[in-house]
């Protein structure tokens, strides 16, 4: 096999269920329960390649669920992987999609199944020409300040895990917020910590109706609000950013570089918060990423929740040059037992190390996996 491509031998598609130990909350519900499909291919040379569809349970952040996504992979993707070229030289070209993905580009939806699939191609090319994930895609950072999210609850709680997050160096501090747990609380960390690098988070709980609320928010200083508005809009965002100061970020309403110009192009927001897994996977992050860093409009990496081998494609785009804002890079171990990584990031002085190892930078630990399997599924040639 040439240096410029290599072949598909075989796929698994891993279910695992990970082992929580704490809760979060946001507007749309809370998540005690985390599962997620780990999907690997490899090569006819032995090389694997890894992603992650780091899904929820219920519908509560997108429409796609790890019932949803797990079929599609089942049906759809992973049967026609096997056998397919990966031309490793034009993988970030224009027509990356095209030349890589033909087995499911044509299909609608189901972006973090198609992350899933799309970083473990990343990662394969990645092992393949004995780089990281990071210079595969670009990145310039050898690390990454980051920020700590902090859920749905009461004040006096918000108030201590704020002090934690301080403590323990975190660089910007992220509240979500909803009807009722909004104002008041925003105005009481104001008067805790004035100078505070601080944001809010709605997840789309809010309408163009509740601007007044936004216009206070406007007092406070904030970094950025973020998707305020429903999950699945652009006009009403760019009607309420013409009213405010402060920025508006979206996350929800950015599935695609075709929503990501489109809301440049209205002025629905002036900061993009880019999630490789929401976005359908790390090659269409960093096209996001160039467009955005084009036109000046500052991008960040949020999470998802996801175990060590979906935080390393997200550590790869915080790494890109125009990722200027702090971002959100809780280690795994946050909110799981364990992680699926050997030597999992860690944050020091509210800084993350970019790893450097060919592929994802790190290595997956099988032991890891196998405590946590629901099923796995083979297709092709798998040793």
């Amino acid at each position: 096999m040439s240096g410029s491509s290599t072949s598909i031998a075989g796929a698994r598609l891993y279910h695992l269920a990970l082992p929580m130990h704490r809760s979060f909350e946001l507007s749309g519900g809370i998540i005690a329960r985390k599962e997620t499909l780990i999907v690997e291919v490899i090569d006819r040379e032995g090389r694997s390649g890894w992603g992650e569809a780091p899904v929820l349970l219920d519908p509560i952040y997108t429409t796609e669920t790890v019932a949803g996504a797990k079929a599609f992979l089942l049906r759809s993707v992973l049967p026609d992987l096997p056998s397919k070229v990966v031309p490793l030289d034009k993988l970030l070209g224009p027509n990356s999609l095209d030349e890589v993905m033909v087995t499911y580009h044509r299909f609608r939806g189901f972006q973090f199944a198609k992350c899933a699939v799309e970083a473990a191609l990343c990662s394969l090319a990645a092992i393949s020409k004995q780089v990281s994930l990071r210079t595969l895609l670009g990145g310039i950072r050898d690390e990454i300040e980051v920020g700590e999210s902090i859920g749905i609850q009461p004040v006096e709680k918000v108030m201590q895990s704020i002090h934690e997050a301080l403590n323990f160096g975190y660089k910007r501090i992220k509240v979500k917020i909803t009807h009722g747990h909004d104002i008041d609380l925003v105005e009481r960390i104001r008067r805790e910590w004035p100078r505070l690098p601080l944001m809010v988070d709605a997840n789309g709980e809010y309408r163009l109706e509740d601007v007044d609320v936004f216009h206070r928010f406007d007092r406070l200083s904030l970094m950025m609000i973020e998707q305020p508005l429903d999950y699945d809009d652009l006009i009403d965002h760019a009607v309420l950013q013409s009213q405010l100061q402060t920025p508006i970020c979206l996350d929800e309403s950015i599935v695609s570089l075709r929503h990501a110009e489109q809301a440049l192009r209205i002025g629905a927001c002036r900061i993009i918060n880019i999630k490789p897994c929401r976005v359908g996977g790390p090659i269409q992050a960093k096209k996001i990423h160039d467009l955005c860093q084009q036109r000046g409009v500052p991008v960040w990496c949020g999470g998802m929740f996801e175990s060590g081998i979906g935080r390393a494609v997200n550590l790869a785009i915080a790494s890109l040059a125009g990722a200027s804002c702090p971002s959100d890079m809780s280690p795994a171990a946050d909110f799981y037992g364990y992680d699926l990584v050997a030597r999992p990031h860690v944050i020091r002085q509210g800084k993350v190390a970019i790893p450097n190892d060919p592929g994802l930078g790190f290595a997956v630990d099988m032991g890891g996996i196998k405590r946590c399997l629901v099923d796995c599924v083979e297709f092709g040639e798998c040793p």
